[in-house]
Parts: structure tokens; C-alpha cells; sequence
């Protein structure tokens, strides 16, 4: 088996397997129209080509779909070090680094506007890492000093191309304007802060998506180098974009090669925690240094990696000889790549087997025996790494020991906190309560009629409601982390509107599967 090719790297260069994870910033995704399944395929293939991950923790409070991937698939790459989220090296926690970035631009970024909902995010970023990963740096001033450098750049897509086109001329009204917009600074340079300063200018309507998505990539390009790491996204709206070295940690690139060899549903099938088992097994190792040495030769062709990988299997798979394979590999490569002879592609396809050894120990073989057959067997379950849930209940005792045992038996979530099981270790039961209520990612209210109103009325008891008072209050009436389970004919707190309520009457199973629609889980 051949190794990965090495190369040096100087003190300022990023360090091999640490990416910055960009399409978790909440302007980028709705920039590229990003969905949860995208993000969390991305992040997924991102898994499998870095050793370390890092992003701003400014993405958690501004995005719900990266709050709904941390806190749910992605939380044991947060809890084992493999996803971190940094902040400057002066901020003591994420709450603090909340409350500094609401100071900074209060009218223009308007997600930071609620310090409850800050406060309530902040406290579970805090109980699930630590330590963040800090760093002393200023993002928006170098995305300025980037801002600044682009707009003598008149290539498309540049602000200087943009500011050109719009003008018709270089260093015209368009260009001052934007540098203006730059040397007004404000807080933080991000796009809610530059789109009003474009707007009463006069910008064109039609091009503020174009600054926007170059303001975002030079947002991904400054916070990389802050934190010496490759940028994980290339460019995954165009099919075309160029394959270069640093491509081997684009995980857009690695979902194609996966496309390409069939190997794409049984990837995205996989959890996050078993993807990364898939990195232990022998398929991926085999398959990693392939991958890149596939990579670059594509730089030295100018090609696509994924052009011979189908005729690769197909050798494996049909028992073709190795003068079959090499004249059928020529042949596509000579369609593939203008200007080059017969004869050069032939010479290319020998270096090329003798590259992969395809006849011997297949590396896409192994990688697919692994997806298919080792990954199933594998325990690889972290009980860490799945969500905590919180009981909140009465008298019922059997209600309470069902839904018990379908978090952790059916949900497969790890045990779940019910108070009146924790050991008290001399605190008051309010302090009981608040300690282990702050570790919960979940709140499961069962609502059973316990008590009796003078008027024969049934209603829950009086603790149940306060303490789903304070995990409304905790969580936020709209988070979907609060599921209210109602058995019988038992009273409702009627200034609760926006929680979800399910009937479990009929008991638990019984209403697995709106429980599970409720909480995303398949």
C-alpha cells in the first residue's frame, strides 16, 4: 500500500487536517440555500478528511440549523474535541462571548438582540465543550483589510470586478463607495451591518447578493488563517471549479467521489458517530491515501478525481486484465483531457494502475466492504454523544417508568434524569432541581390527573407545573424541546400556548411516532 504524499509546510501555513468549518455560519447557508440534510452530509464527509474542526461560536447563536446539528447528530464531535468552536482569548465563556458581540452591534445584528435566548444557548454551549479553543484575534478587521485588497482586484466575482461592472470603469463611484463602507466600521464587519450603508447609497438591488456572498467568503477566509486552517468549502454551487491541492479536504469533492462509486446513500445513511467509526476501519484507510493521490494527479491532468474511480470498481468488479483496464482508462482519459495524444494517456493510465494497485488489495473494494459489512456489526454507540432528557412527572409511577424506557430503549438517548432518583448529597430540592435540570438537552412534561380542584376538576400536581414553567422559561416556548405529555382529562395551563402537547393516554408507545416527529428523530 502506497503513502499519502507529504508536504512542507512553513510556519504561517494551515496545519494538515485542522479545517475551518464555514457553512456553519448562518449568512453562508442562507446564502447557498442550504438544508439540514446538506449541512449535515457536509459535516459528515468533513469528518472523515480532518482531524480537527473548528468554527466561530457566533455560528450557534445565529443559525438553528447548526444549534439543531451541535446539540443533536454532531454533539459527541463537540463533547471528544473533534468540532470546536473558538472565541477570543480575552472572553471567559460562550456567554460572555455572547453579550460582547450584542454590545458591539445592537441594531445591526439583531440575533443577538435577546439575552434570554443568549443566555439560555450560551449555558448549553458551556455545559456540552470545554475548553473552547481561543485565540487573540480581530475577524472583522481582517476582513476589512481583505474588503479593501478585493476591490483592486477587477476579476468577476471580486468586489473590484462587481464595483467595474456596475461602473463601467475601475476605481469608480461604486469602488469608493464600498470603501467608505469599510473605513466606517462598527461593531462587526458582517453583512447586517454593510446592507443598510448599500441601500441608502443607492447601491443596484440586483448585485447586493453578489457583496453578500463575497462578504461571506472573505468572512470563511479571514476566520481560517485566524486559526491556521484549510477553508472546507471550495466553491459547492459550481460543478466545475478547479481541483487544486488543498482540494483533498474539500468534503463537496469527497460527496461526488462517493456519487461517483455508488457509495453516496449508504454514506449519508450513517450517523455521525458512525461515521466516525467508518475513519477506524480498514476501507477508509485504504481508501484515504487513494483518495488524495487521486486528487493530485487531477491537479497534474487538470481533470476530475472522479473520472476513473466507476472504471476502477468496474475492473474490480468484472475481472478485466490489466491491459484492459489501461487502454479502457486511456481512452477516458483522452476524451476527458483536450490536447492530450493517445499515446500520453496510455502512459498516464499505466503510471495510474501502478498507482492504485487495483488487481491486488482494492482500497474501493475495502471502503465499500466497510460501509456495507464492518459499520453494522461495530458497536460504536457513545452514550455521551446522545441527547439528556429531564422527566418531569407525578404520581404515576407506571407513565413514568414507560416513557423511561422508550428514551432509552426505543430513542436509544441515554438514561434519563428523574429527579426523585438522583441523590440528594445534603442540597435543598430546589438546588437538586437546578443542578441536574442544566445538564438536560430535552424536557418530557407528564401531565397525569394527581390532584382534584374543589370543583372535582382534574389537574397535574402543583411541582409538575412549575417545573414546566421554568423549562418553558429555560429552553423558550418555541425551541421544540419541550414536549408536554397529557394522559386523560387533566387540566391545561392556558398561558402556555406554542408548547407541544401529545396525548398518552393510550400510553407511550402508543404515541411513539408523533413523539418522534416532534423531535426530528426517524
Amino acid at each position: 500500500m502506497f503513502e499519502p504524499p507529504r508536504f512542507g509546510l512553513s510556519s504561517n501555513e494551515p496545519v494538515p487536517g485542522r479545517v475551518f468549518w464555514t457553512l456553519g455560519d448562518g449568512p453562508t447557508q442562507e446564502d447557498l440555500r442550504v438544508s439540514r440534510r446538506w449541512l449535515e452530509a457536509e459535516l459528515k464527509a468533513q469528518v472523515l478528511l480532518s482531524d480537527e474542526i473548528l468554527a466561530s461560536a457566533s455560528y450557534f447563536y445565529e443559525s438553528r440549523l447548526t444549534q439543531d446539528l451541535v446539540m443533536g447528530p454532531a454533539r459527541g464531535l463537540v463533547r471528544d474535541g473533534e468540532l470546536r468552536l473558538f472565541v477570543g482569548s480575552d472572553l471567559q465563556n460562550f456567554e460572555h462571548h455572547a453579550s460582547e458581540k450584542a454590545k458591539k452591534s445592537p441594531l445591526e445584528m439583531l440575533e443577538y438582540g435577546q439575552p434570554a435566548m443568549l443566555a439560555r444557548l450560551s449555558r448549553q454551549l458551556d455545559r456540552l465543550t470545554e475548553p473552547m479553543f481561543r485565540r487573540a484575534v480581530d475577524i472583522s478587521g481582517a476582513i476589512i483589510e481583505l474588503w479593501l485588497a478585493d476591490l483592486v482586484d477587477n476579476r468577476p466575482g471580486t468586489l473590484g470586478g462587481i464595483a467595474c461592472e456596475i461602473d463601467g470603469v475601475a476605481e469608480g463611484t461604486t469602488a469608493t463607495l464600498l470603501a467608505q463602507i469599510a473605513a466606517e466600521r462598527k461593531g462587526d464587519f458582517v453583512w447586517p451591518f454593510v446592507l443598510p450603508r448599500l441601500q441608502g447609497s443607492g447601491f443596484p438591488r440586483h448585485r447586493l447578493g453578489e457583496v453578500k456572498h463575497r462578504l461571506n467568503q472573505l468572512y470563511a477566509r479571514a476566520s481560517a488563517e485566524a486559526v491556521d486552517a484549510f477553508i472546507d468549502l471550495a466553491d459547492p454551487v459550481s460543478s466545475d471549479s478547479k481541483v487544486t491541492h488543498a482540494s483533498a479536504q474539500d468534503p463537496f469533492l469527497l460527496l461526488k467521489t462517493l456519487r461517483a462509486l455508488g457509495l453516496l446513500t449508504d454514506f449519508l445513511n450513517l450517523s455521525v458517530d458512525q461515521v466516525r467509526d467508518l475513519k477506524r476501519t480498514q476501507g477508509w484507510t485504504a481508501f484515504r491515501p487513494l483518495y488524495v493521490a487521486l486528487v493530485e494527479a487531477a491537479v497534474s491532468l487538470s481533470g476530475d478525481v472522479t473520472i476513473a474511480l466507476p472504471l476502477l470498481q468496474h475492473a474490480h468488479n468484472s475481472g478485466l486484465t490489466r491491459d484492459e483496464f489501461t487502454t479502457a482508462l486511456a481512452r477516458v482519459l483522452h476524451d476527458e483531457l483536450d490536447g492530450w495524444t493517445l499515446e500520453r494517456c496510455a502512459t498516464m493510465s499505466e503510471k495510474f494502475l501502478t498507482l492504485t494497485d487495483v488487481f491486488g488489495d482494492n482500497p474501493i473494494a475495502l471502503l465499500e466492504h466497510s460501509l456495507r459489512e464492518d459499520l453494522p456489526i461495530m458497536t460504536g454507540r457513545r452514550v455521551a454523544s446522545t441527547p439528556l432528557a429531564f422527566i418531569v412527572h407525578g404520581h404515576d409511577a407506571a407513565l413514568r417508568l414507560d416513557l423511561k424506557n422508550y428514551i432509552q430503549n426505543t430513542l436509544g438517548w441515554q438514561e434519563p434524569v428523574v429527579l426523585a432518583e438522583k441523590r440528594s448529597g445534603g442540597r435543598t430540592i430546589i438546588e437538586k432541581f437546578e443542578e441536574n435540570a442544566e445538564k438536560a438537552d430535552y424536557a418530557f412534561i407528564l401531565l397525569s390527573p394527581d390532584d382534584l380542584t374543589k370543583d372535582s376538576e382534574a389537574r397535574a400536581r402543583q411541582n409538575v407545573i412549575f417545573e414546566l414553567g421554568f423549562f418553558v422559561g429555560y429552553f423558550g416556548r418555541k425551541s421544540g424541546q419541550v414536549l408536554v405529555l397529557r394522559k386523560g382529562d387533566v387540566r391545561l395551563p392556558g398561558d402556555l400556548d406554542g408548547v407541544i402537547y401529545i396525548d398518552v393516554s393510550a400510553g407511550i408507545a402508543a404515541a411513539g411516532e408523533e413523539i418522534r416527529r416532534e423531535l426530528n428523530v426517524s
